[in-house]
């Protein structure tokens, strides 16, 4: 039995480097231009989120009205046609958008838009879920987006998503937070088609 325990160990820890360690090193060498992102722990701010991302600002939730928003759609429909767009020239533009993009990186800021769907219009949203319905006052943190630093996330639109996946299958892998992203997807597409498969 002892000789075999330096082989069972030998073995887990190949499996452990080669699941943790090994992509950690293929993505840095595999793309040497994007550096290595590692989150340094700072706990000195006055949320308790401020350590899980140091570019990620999350506010405090909102009891008054959302403030007046920027007017995007104003300042999007003049930039686009204000240019004729060749091939090229987009291509270019998607390019640099790509360069400059940082998901990651950004801030929340205000949607006029929102909310898209709420506890009394979309069914997929389980009783355990309603927020109003246990007593939260304010629905200002549902009027907020994800503003990535250099780039503009387009709004979802739901006739086009359905577009791109007819006649494909979808799956969704994972624990409750799968679960919400599922329902949140359901209700927004509820919002222009009412039965699901």
């Amino acid at each position: 039995m002892l000789q075999r325990t330096p082989r069972v160990a030998l073995t887990l820890s190949l499996v452990l480097f080669s699941l943790t360690i090994a992509p950690a090193l293929y993505s840095l060498l595999a793309n040497p231009t994007k550096p290595l992102l590692i989150s340094s722990s700072e706990t000195d701010g006055p949320f308790p989120s401020d350590h899980m991302h140091p570019s990620v600002r999350i506010l405090p939730p909102v009891n008054s009205p959302i403030p007046a928003p920027l007017n995007h759609t104003r300042h999007r429909k003049s930039s686009y046609h204000s240019h004729p767009v060749t091939t090229s020239t987009l291509r270019t533009q998607i390019r640099d958008d790509e360069q400059r993009c940082d998901l990651f990186k950004g801030e929340w800021i205000p949607n006029e838009e929102s909310p898209y769907y709420n506890n009394a219009t979309c069914w997929a949203i389980q009783e355990h879920q309603n927020c109003m319905k246990f007593g939260r006052p304010d629905t200002g943190f549902m009027r907020w987006r994800w503003k990535p630093d250099g780039c503009d996330l387009p709004i979802f639109d739901p006739n086009e998503f359905l577009e791109m996946v007819r006649g494909k299958s979808m799956g969704f892998v994972g624990d409750s937070i799968s679960r919400n992203q599922v329902q949140s997807l359901l209700c927004l597409l509820s919002r222009v088609k009412s039965n699901f498969q």
